[in-house]
């Protein structure tokens, strides 16, 4: 998935960390993708016994990315080619 928002601009990604009450637990701006590839596999197998969120949000200098979350697919269809990327995080939800 880094690989994939790099080949369209992303530079660096911030990483959050969110507990079941969606409190933030921890940020860590502009993480290269090395770091993240390093730190993620670390990361996720305590998330679930945390019950912590991790997002990872791409950032880039020259290519606008915006991330839209739960959208149905009435909503997803009209966001249509300019979707880069849609993933299906539980059923009838589009982010």
């Amino acid at each position: 998935m880094l690989d994939a928002f790099a080949s369209v601009g992303a530079t660096h990604f911030d990483l959050t960390h969110l507990d079941i009450n969606g409190q933030k637990r921890g940020f860590r701006p502009k993480q290269s993708i090395p770091q993240l590839k390093n730190s993620l596999p670390q990361l996720f197998p305590g998330a679930r016994q945390r019950q912590n969120n991790i997002i990872v949000r791409p950032l880039a200098d020259k290519t606008c990315l915006v991330q839209l979350d739960d959208l149905d697919e009435s909503a997803l269809s009209r966001v249509g080619e300019a979707a880069f990327l849609t993933l299906q995080t539980s059923p009838g939800n589009q982010p």
